[in-house]
């Protein structure tokens, strides 16, 4: 019995290893794909060290990383979030590859605006 759910455990942990390699070589193959504000994005996340954000309920103009899960959403079921207050952040295996690919991303912006928010609501 003991066996069998040592097994298992194995499984599951070699299985989530495959996704999230398969979901980083997803995530390499559309960097080239990336709009500017989507770059921009990464870009002011990676410069102020800080891997989660607040944003639009749609994640605005993330939306796009948000569909394909470069982005994830932190909110909680049951908590009531302002229009513009939904939490987000970058799932740790995305966080490593912006890490290492940096000098694809700006670090310097012409002003203070936080790139996400569309103001659409």
């Amino acid at each position: 019995m003991y066996a069998v759910e040592a097994w298992q455990r194995r499984h599951k942990v070699r299985e989530q290893a495959a996704k999230i390699s398969e979901h980083q070589k997803q995530f390499i193959e559309h960097l080239p794909f990336l709009k500017e504000t989507e770059r921009e994005i990464y870009g002011w996340l990676l410069t102020n060290s800080q891997k989660s954000f607040t944003a639009e309920m749609d994640c605005g103009h993330g939306s796009s990383l948000f569909k394909r899960d470069f982005i994830k959403s932190d909110a909680i079921g049951g908590i009531a979030y302002g229009m513009y207050e939904f939490s987000f952040s970058v799932p740790d295996h995305i966080w490593t590859l912006l890490d290492h690919n940096k000098e694809q991303f700006p670090s310097e912006f012409k002003d203070r605006k936080l790139p996400w928010f569309r103001r659409r609501f």
